[in-house]
């Protein structure tokens, strides 16, 4: 009788957990959904240890926004998000979007990220020149869009005033902006 009930319960926790885990990418979507909005677009995602960074679009694909989502046995958990809103003036200007997560914020990955509109666009580098610093950012490109990012962890630490440089096709430094955390 006790072998019964404990297989019983073993196939249904078998159950449970096959249908959270493959149910997650729609998950994802239903807690990153705005009421307000229309669909999410889903246009990256990486994955650390215990947790997803999401980059996806709303609003008729007029904005960026990035999720820090921990993943959790039964499911995740929205950690914080943030949003670029009415993107297209910022693309139309510099070529590119810039934002990054709020240093005091301490429930939020650090990170710089945008999209990328000019197709002159080569790379884009985080130079700290105070502490000697400089890191590539990782570019992601297919068909629909160009997303950028770059883990600035050592940025923060270091309380970083930085430049983003915009580097063309053909090696050039096509713009730079500064900023600092």
């Amino acid at each position: 009788m006790k072998k019964k009930i404990f297989i019983i319960l073993a196939i249904a926790l078998i159950v449970i957990v096959s249908i959270k885990i493959f149910s997650g990418e729609r998950n994802i979507e239903k807690l990153l959904e705005n009421p307000s909005s229309s669909m999410i677009n889903i246009l990256h995602k990486i994955e650390t240890n215990d947790n997803l960074i999401v980059f996806y679009q709303q609003f008729e694909n007029k904005d960026l926004s990035v999720a820090w989502i921990e993943k959790k046995i039964f499911g995740y958990k929205l950690v914080n998000s943030m949003v670029q809103g009415e993107i297209d003036y910022t693309l139309d200007r510099n070529g590119l979007t810039i934002s990054n997560s709020p240093i005091e914020n301490k429930n939020f990955f650090p990170i710089i990220f945008g999209l990328i509109g000019d197709s002159n666009i080569k790379n884009i580098k985080v130079i700290d020149s105070i502490n000697e610093i400089t890191k590539d950012a990782t570019i992601i490109d297919n068909d629909t869009y160009r997303l950028w990012y770059i883990d600035s962890s050592v940025f923060y630490d270091l309380k970083s005033r930085i430049t983003i440089s915009v580097i063309s096709n053909n090696g050039e430094v096509m713009k730079e902006f500064e900023d600092s955390f």
